[in-house]
């Protein structure tokens, strides 16, 4: 846990927000909410489905960087939106404490898998 991670953290957080801004016309996901950790972690909340579908996916920086090299946080963030957010993968299991505080039900949010190094 540093100022590192979460000051990397929160500039991804940034511009994935900037991502969902930029194809909010063409795409039906909408940005919602989203949250940086000092440990690193980067969540977003986001609509689709016309905002009847409420989506998170989650992101450690720490793991990002390891994965990509050189650290481009502004590439990573457009690789990101397309491969994790707009073809989403996975079984959108509920997990009611990342949404906490993000969204007025948490339990409405599912969660599409997260990055995750082996």
């Amino acid at each position: 846990m540093s100022s590192r991670e979460l000051s990397e953290a929160e500039e991804l957080l940034r511009l994935l927000r900037r991502e969902f801004e930029k194809r909010s016309t063409y795409f039906a996901e909408h940005y919602v909410a989203g949250a940086a950790t000092p440990d690193g972690d980067v969540t977003v909340v986001y609509s689709a489905g016309g905002g009847r579908l409420i989506f998170g996916r989650s992101w450690n920086v720490t793991e990002l960087r390891a994965a990509f090299s050189p650290w481009d946080p502004e590439d990573l963030a457009e690789i990101l939106w397309i491969e994790d957010v707009n073809c989403p993968n996975g079984t959108g299991r509920v997990d009611v404490a990342r949404a906490e505080g993000l969204v007025d039900d948490p339990a409405s949010v599912r969660w599409v898998d997260t990055l995750t190094l082996e």
